[in-house]
C-alpha cells in the first residue's frame, strides 16, 4: 500500500501512457498551480479509492486522456473537463482547445457540487453519490454514451435531456434517488423493466451487472434506472 502525495514528476514523464495507483492511501491536493506549461502524454489515469483532493481542472492539460477514474476520493468543484493543449506564450502559458479522446470518466463518490461542461466523446460516464445539485442539462452532450450513472444525487434536478433519452447508443441510464424527471409527467421515458436476464457491461474493475429496461424512447436500447 502506497501513502503520501503523488510527485508531479510522475505525471510529467514523457513516455508514460498509463498510470494506475488505485486502492492506496495517497493524499494531497492536485491543483492547477502545480502544473508546468506543458501538455501531458498520459492516456489512462486511474486514481480510484484514495484520499486525493483538488478539482477536475487539474486534468485539463491531459490532452491525450482516454480514461479517467478518480472514484472515491475527495475532489470537489464542478464536474467539468474540456481538454486543452498548453504551450509557452512569452512569460505566460497559452491554452488551445483540442478534440477530446476521453471515453471513460468515473468521478463517483467525491464531493463535487454541480455538472459543468463535459466532452461529447465520453461513452461511459459515472458520477454517482457526488453531492451534485442543480440542473442536469449538461448531460445532454453525451449523445454517444452507452452508460450514464448519476444515481444518489438527490439535489440533481431538471428534465432528462431528450438528446440522451432518444440516443441510439444509450444502453444504461441510472437516475435513482435524484430529482430528475421526464418532460412528460409519469413518463421516465416509457420504460419496461425486465429482470429475468441481467445484463453485464464492461470488463474487470469497470464491470457492471444490472437488469434490463426496455425504452420506448429508443426502441433498440436498454436502460437501467
Amino acid at each position: 500500500t502506497l501513502s503520501g502525495t503523488i510527485p508531479m514528476t510522475i505525471f510529467e514523464m514523457p513516455k508514460l501512457k498509463t498510470l494506475k495507483l488505485g486502492g492506496n492511501l495517497l493524499q494531497g491536493e492536485l491543483l492547477d498551480s502545480l502544473h508546468r506549461c506543458m501538455s501531458y502524454s498520459l492516456s489512462v489515469v486511474d486514481l480510484k479509492f484514495n484520499q486525493l483532493g483538488g478539482s477536475l481542472s487539474f486534468f485539463q492539460s491531459f490532452s491525450e486522456l482516454t480514461l479517467l477514474n478518480i472514484r472515491q476520493n475527495a475532489f470537489n468543484g464542478s464536474v467539468e473537463l474540456l481538454p486543452t493543449k498548453a504551450s509557452p506564450d512569452g512569460n505566460g502559458c497559452a491554452y488551445s482547445p483540442v478534440i477530446s479522446v476521453l471515453t471513460h470518466m468515473d468521478v463517483s463518490y467525491n464531493s463535487f457540487s454541480e455538472l459543468g461542461t463535459l466532452p461529447s466523446s465520453v461513452t461511459t460516464f459515472t458520477a454517482a453519490r457526488c453531492a451534485l445539485s442543480g440542473p442536469v442539462a449538461p448531460l445532454g452532450v453525451l449523445t454517444s454514451a452507452s452508460f450514464i450513472d448519476v444515481h444518489d444525487n438527490p439535489n440533481l434536478t431538471g428534465e432528462i435531456p431528450s438528446e440522451i433519452a432518444a440516443s441510439k447508443f444509450l444502453l444504461y441510464l441510472y437516475v435513482t434517488n435524484t430529482s430528475m424527471q421526464s418532460a412528460k409527467v409519469g413518463y421516465s421515458p416509457g420504460l419496461n423493466l425486465d429482470s429475468s436476464e441481467p445484463q453485464t457491461f464492461g470488463t474487470g474493475d469497470n464491470r457492471y451487472e444490472c437488469p434490463v429496461v426496455h425504452s420506448e424512447a429508443s426502441e433498440n436500447a436498454f436502460l437501467s434506472i
